[in-house]
């Protein structure tokens, strides 16, 4: 499969202090140590009450602004792994996303399925996804998302000499099939969300009707919306305290000897 070569990407209007602001909030992404790398991401710490909503595909001229909307009337903090030909298109959306404390990571440049892909082509994808989000944000994202949650054991090994960590999900919404509110709602519902991912698509209108009643139902149960990062995070938190108490220091121990 031959890639590229892309079009050149939309030109950014904005003001030198919107560019300063979007360049400064877009730090609050850069949480994990990058002494750490974690290969993949299928949840958060299990006994939090963490919960990450994530949305996939877009920036959507018509669609992104109403999702944000809804968002900033919830006062939920979301993570888009966003599509880099989009982003190259419509880079004022995902300079939005930021200044509104949202998340923005990375889903590939052409949205093709990475199982289709040799190494050197997931490289491209990853590379060029990555540098669509940096042109707006200044900030290199570490977290990304196959299409389809499809990567082959090459396509691992180049995520891995990019330091990126792909990120899969606790439930999937399979909202891109337009299903009916309420089987919309069960399948992001009936999962355990500690420490969950949460699956959906930006771009869904059957996505945006359901999603006041779902984080009133999450937080009724004690559940707090975070970004990708900060999921990892706290994972990563939770399992160095663990490492720290003297049973866990003692049985690896008696493994090493």
């Amino acid at each position: 499969m031959i890639l590229g070569p892309h079009e050149p990407p939309a030109p950014l209007h904005l003001t030198p202090m919107e560019i300063k602001t979007i360049r400064f909030d877009a730090r609050r992404f850069d949480l994990v140590d990058k002494n750490i790398y974690i290969p993949e991401l299928f949840h958060g710490d299990l006994h939090s009450k963490d919960v990450a909503l994530t949305f996939d595909d877009g920036p959507h001229p018509q669609w992104t602004p109403k999702l944000l909307r809804i968002l900033e009337a919830l006062k939920v903090h979301a993570t888009f792994f966003v599509v880099g030909k989009m982003v190259d298109k419509y880079p004022y959306l995902v300079a939005q996303e930021v200044l509104d404390g949202d998340e923005v990571e990375n889903h590939t440049y052409d949205h093709i399925s990475m199982k289709r892909l040799d190494g050197p082509q997931v490289r491209i994808e990853l590379e060029d996804g990555a540098a669509a989000i940096r042109r707006i944000t200044g900030y290199t994202p570490y977290f990304f998302r196959p299409p389809g949650g499809g990567l082959t054991d090459e396509g691992k090994a180049v995520a891995a000499q990019l330091h990126m960590t792909s990120v899969m999900w606790t439930a999937n919404s399979k909202d891109f099939t337009y299903p009916p509110d309420k089987l919309l709602e069960a399948r992001l519902m009936d999962v355990n969300h500690h420490g969950a991912i949460l699956l959906c698509h930006d771009g869904i209108p059957e996505t945006m009707q359901i999603l006041p009643d779902l984080v009133r139902r999450l937080r009724s149960q004690g559940y707090k919306f975070v970004t990708i990062s900060v999921l990892a995070r706290h994972l990563l938190e939770s399992e160095e305290r663990i490492s720290r108490r003297p049973a866990f220091r003692m049985r690896a121990r008696t493994i090493v000897n």
